[in-house]
């Protein structure tokens, strides 16, 4: 192979390259909306589909809300007479895009969910009322099918937790003070 046809496949795979580069940069998904302190909400479950009227003003109220003293209080009401440690709640929008649904997560910092699933679930349940209570929009149709049969696939929405029991916060547990 001459050196002049080297160079000429050079050339048509480096304009493959950039084209296939601009192709995926106007795919890219757009950035989500954090508020909050910690935006990695890697490693747990806490999502909720949202509308496409669910926006940043949504998203504020629901930070307030999971950070403020009904939660907190109701979380409360879950583990004592145990004192549940001081905790911050970030919330994520995720936009939809190609190959991203509209959604809400959120990060608990420090993660307490992880060593009680009394506050696992009463996080989860809180959030999910909260986010229905919030987005009044219709649900979003990303048009899914059952691949059986064709018909679609309607999602339930707020359903994955329920409210855990609340304890008894007035009476020790046996063999404790």
């Amino acid at each position: 192979m001459s050196l002049h046809s080297v160079s000429k496949w050079a050339i048509v795979l480096a304009a493959a390259a950039a084209l296939c580069c601009g192709e995926r940069e106007r795919e890219r998904e757009p950035d989500p909306l954090v508020i909050g302190d910690n935006p990695n909400t890697s490693g747990n479950s806490f999502s909720c589909g949202v509308s496409a009227e669910f926006g940043e003003p949504e998203l504020r109220q629901l930070y307030a809300a999971l950070n403020g003293p009904r939660v907190k209080a109701k979380l409360q009401r879950y583990v004592c007479p145990q004192s549940l440690p001081p905790f911050r709640v970030t919330v994520v929008l995720w936009h939809e895009g190609p190959y991203q649904e509209r959604l809400v997560r959120l990060q608990m910092t420090p993660p307490l969910y992880k060593a009680d699933g009394r506050i696992e679930d009463g996080l989860g349940y809180q959030f999910e009322q909260t986010v229905r209570a919030l987005d009044k929009g219709p649900p979003i149709d990303y048009g899914y099918r059952n691949p059986h049969d064709g018909s679609p696939i309607r999602i339930t929405p707020y359903d994955d937790y329920h409210e855990p029991e609340e304890s008894n916060c007035v009476t020790p547990r046996p063999g404790r003070p």
